[in-house]
């Protein structure tokens, strides 16, 4: 497995976890819309962004992977 294949991976998971944590806030939101739950709505939302974070520096580094194994054409 090389390292765009291993990125890939963590991408993915990333983006599982993400899709997730997004569920969860809504459902949390339609289940309980008051201000007692608001502070934790609040956690579960910037979980979500950090994750999202997460997988955008993930998509960067597998982009820079991609253009590294792109044999490099004769000039």
């Amino acid at each position: 497995m090389d390292n765009l294949d291993i990125l890939r991976a963590r991408e993915e998971e990333v983006g599982r976890e993400r899709q997730w944590l997004y569920d969860v806030i809504n459902r949390v939101a339609r289940a309980r819309a008051d201000e007692e739950n608001a502070h934790g709505f609040r956690i579960l939302r910037e979980q979500a962004r950090i994750v999202g974070q997460r997988r955008v520096e993930l998509r960067l580094k597998m982009a820079k992977e991609e253009v590294a194994e792109r044999p490099r054409a004769s000039v």
